[in-house]
């Protein structure tokens, strides 16, 4: 993770602190599944250095982040929706500050309807209206057009 580090650092700017988000945010670090997602490393900086709305983290000005939630939970909600590259970057730029909405469809749904029935079948339908219902109303506005797009199961094998 060093010469990562390293890169990270040196390449984008980016501070100690928001190198160890980026790699380590998740089990297989925030980076990762946002490239699976087609989203550009300069897009990924942007993201991860956000600060109206604060998404991923939130700094004191002294480049020391607190994550703010898990992300893991709205990408892979996107992954099911089928959202990829410019479309996704948007849709976090706007709801990514919803963190807890997007963990509270991994709580709340049902097994039936779980992201895990549907990676498991290979049918999104039913993890696409629970997540629809259990959103907030402009969240769910945003992902409606998706309700019948590919998804992207490659951030799933992963």
């Amino acid at each position: 993770m060093d010469e990562a580090t390293d890169i990270l650092q040196d390449t984008f700017g980016l501070s100690e602190a928001e190198v160890q988000l980026l790699l380590g945010g998740t089990s297989s670090g925030y980076g990762k599944r946002l490239q699976a997602l087609g989203l550009e490393p300069l897009q990924v900086r942007e993201l991860l250095t956000q600060t109206e709305p604060p998404l991923f983290a939130f700094s004191d000005d002294l480049g020391s982040y607190q994550p703010m939630g898990n992300a893991r939970f709205l990408v892979e909600t996107l992954a099911a929706f089928g959202l990829s590259g410019d479309a996704a970057f948007e849709f976090i730029q706007e709801n990514g500050d919803a963190l807890s909405a997007f963990e509270q469809v991994d709580q709340y749904a049902l097994p039936e309807s779980s992201l895990g029935a549907a990676i498991s079948s290979g049918d999104f339908s039913a993890f696409r209206e629970e997540a629809l219902r259990l959103l907030p109303d402009d969240i769910a506005e945003d992902l409606e057009p998706y309700l019948d797009a590919t998804p992207n199961t490659e951030l799933f094998e992963a």
